[in-house]
């Protein structure tokens, strides 16, 4: 036993709590030492969640009228068993980190703002959140759309108006019906 320590299994405490080990050895003499050692149960990861704002109506699309000022914004939230003090890690879509730091009391009432990279046209937009409790507890959450801001490309001609000269004749008219062609664009 003196080489090679002892081990023990003790009763794992409710989480939240504080384990303590106490040792203590007693020679033939009656001379006595004693040692222990503590540490906190802690295997709830904080919670942690996304939306991206820009994306209003939620429906995974940022259209032109979504993107008004030209930026795209996410809110992240800090729920239940987040703390000021563990670790928040936002990134975009192509991993650049957005935000690294410390999860303060401003951030558990209010969340985060941040804004995003915009990628190009028909590109998506992602964002992740990952919190981190000091026992290395993870949470992860993320959002996506997709950027389309460019109106479909739409044509149309009244082909009853052979002549194109945006007046309807008697003659033009022939079996009484008005006929257009509709094209849609790419």
């Amino acid at each position: 036993m003196l080489s090679n320590g002892l081990d023990v299994t003790v009763n794992k405490p409710a989480e939240g709590q504080e384990v303590r080990v106490d040792a203590t050895v007693t020679d033939p003499a009656g001379n006595e030492s004693t040692a222990n050692d503590t540490a906190h149960l802690d295997t709830t990861a904080p919670a942690v969640g996304v939306e991206i704002t820009t994306d209003a109506n939620n429906d995974g699309q940022i259209s032109d009228a979504e993107l008004k000022g030209g930026e795209i914004t996410a809110h992240v939230t800090l729920g239940e068993g987040t703390a000021a003090g563990d670790t928040l890690v936002v990134t975009d879509q192509s991993g650049k980190e957005i935000f690294n730091g410390l999860v303060t009391d401003e951030m558990l009432s209010n969340g985060l703002d941040v804004t995003v990279t915009k990628p190009a046209e028909g590109q998506e937009v992602r964002v992740d959140a990952t919190v981190t409790d000091p026992a290395g507890n993870e949470s992860t959450a993320n959002d996506t759309a997709h950027l389309d801001t460019t109106a479909p490309a739409v044509g149309v001609e009244i082909t009853t108006d052979a002549d194109n000269d945006e007046f309807i004749s008697k003659d033009e008219l022939g079996d009484g019906e008005i006929k257009a062609h509709v094209t849609l664009g790419a």
